[in-house]
């Protein structure tokens, strides 16, 4: 009964087979999710629930698990009444008193709709560092709390000498030259005004890794990332004035 009852209460997908793939155990959520009624699907196996290539694949999943005696969880797609659905099934041995195989038990979860997220939010990210990384100008985004830089783009990159993941472990203030005016005070004090919501736009010189000097015109802004406050900075390289 306590077993029926924590079946019951799952979202997902639960069953139990014997040793010939046919059902001894299954929940209200793998009815609903084949349009049939526990009646209909006791004591049948697979070959009578899912087309045949389905049902033979998942035959030969039930086998293996039996054979390995391991509970591993993969991937599957199969029919519903929703059409194919993504699920994440774990599937294990199903055991007697003695210890001895005796069926198959799986869990399954429907993971159509996270997978369809993280595929836009895989798409998303792709868009955004393609035009991150294919506008001209360098752009850097600063962590104001601690000062750090986050990201850099390819234009950042190429202009400062730095590999991307040596940016991120700049400051804004490594990448000027902190000569006079060019100083990391005046710089903070820049900074300070656009956590008041201004959006200034200023050259400044700044400073290559090998340690060439070359001016630029930065616009800087708030931005927020993830919850986190940030300063985006748009630096041009003013060429006239190399």
């Amino acid at each position: 009964q306590l077993l029926e009852a924590i079946a019951e209460g799952s979202n997902d997908a639960i069953y139990a087979k014997d040793f010939n793939g046919r059902y001894l155990l299954l929940n209200r959520e793998l009815c609903r999710f084949l349009g049939k009624s526990r009646q209909e699907l006791l004591g049948r196996d697979d070959r009578e629930v899912f087309p045949a290539e389905d049902a033979e694949r998942i035959r030969g999943d039930d086998q293996k698990a039996m054979r390995s005696g391991l509970i591993e969880s993969a991937e599957e797609s199969l029919p519903t009444t929703g059409g194919r659905r993504t699920f994440l099934t774990t599937r294990g041995p199903l055991r007697d008193q003695e210890g001895r195989v005796i069926g198959v038990f799986g869990i399954a979860r429907d993971i159509t709709e996270r997978n369809f997220q993280e595929r836009e939010i895989r798409a998303g990210e792709s868009r955004f560092r393609a035009i991150f990384d294919g506008v001209n100008d360098g752009i850097v985004l600063h962590d104001f709390n601690n000062g750090v830089i986050l990201e850099g783009n390819v234009k950042a990159t190429e202009m400062f000498g730095y590999d991307r993941q040596e940016i991120r472990h700049l400051t804004i203030a490594d990448l000027s030259s902190d000569t006079a005016p060019f100083t990391r005070d005046l710089l903070s004090k820049w900074l300070e005004r656009v956590s008041q919501g201004e959006s200034p736009v200023f050259e400044w010189m700044a400073k290559h890794k090998d340690g060439h000097f070359f001016y630029v015109q930065i616009s800087m802004r708030m931005a927020e990332v993830s919850g986190r406050p940030c300063v985006l900075v748009l630096i041009r390289k003013l060429r006239d004035r190399d």
